[in-house]
């Protein structure tokens, strides 16, 4: 995958035919429709401008005059997506054809805090206790981090701010 910041994000999210990471039921499903399905939106995500922002690039090297302050930035502005999420999830779930219901299986239980223990074992291997994440919901795991930031869910994203661009 190329781009910036986002290596490797959709394969780590999408669990793709074919990796470690890869749920049960996508194991036998080895369908050249699912494999081409899966292909085109890593494709189409790692050339997504949210995967290569600058506010990313600049977050990801530390180079920030304020980074408390950046990742409140970020906390209100990703709010948003956090929250829809789950529902972008279920309308593009509702329109894959049968033979293609299981490509988002291994997102759907992440988002629920089902966790794969190859991404337990990744976590940990960044510092993060499983505990602190396994069996918690991602918006929940989204409100501790906000919380953590004295980031107020009702607040607006600053104009001003890099991330509103």
């Amino acid at each position: 995958m190329s781009g910036g910041t986002g290596q490797g994000l959709v394969v780590s999210t999408l669990h793709p035919v074919g990796t470690e990471q890869a749920g049960s039921s996508l194991d036998d499903s080895r369908n050249p429709e699912v494999v081409r399905l899966l292909e085109g939106l890593e494709s189409d995500a790692s050339q997504h401008e949210a995967v290569d922002h600058p506010y990313l690039r600049v977050l990801a090297t530390g180079s920030l005059d304020n980074p408390r302050g950046a990742l409140q930035d970020f906390a209100r502005a990703y709010a948003g997506y956090n929250t829809w999420f789950p529902r972008f999830l279920e309308a593009l779930e509702s329109r894959l054809p049968r033979s293609l219901s299981s490509v988002l299986e291994a997102n759907r239980a992440e988002e629920i805090g089902r966790y794969s223990e190859p991404t337990l074992c990744e976590l940990e291997n960044a510092g993060l206790r499983r505990e602190w994440v396994d069996g918690i919901p991602h918006p929940e795991l989204f409100g501790r981090f906000q919380q953590s930031l004295g980031v107020d869910p009702d607040s607006p994203v600053v104009p001003s701010s890099p991330v509103a661009r």
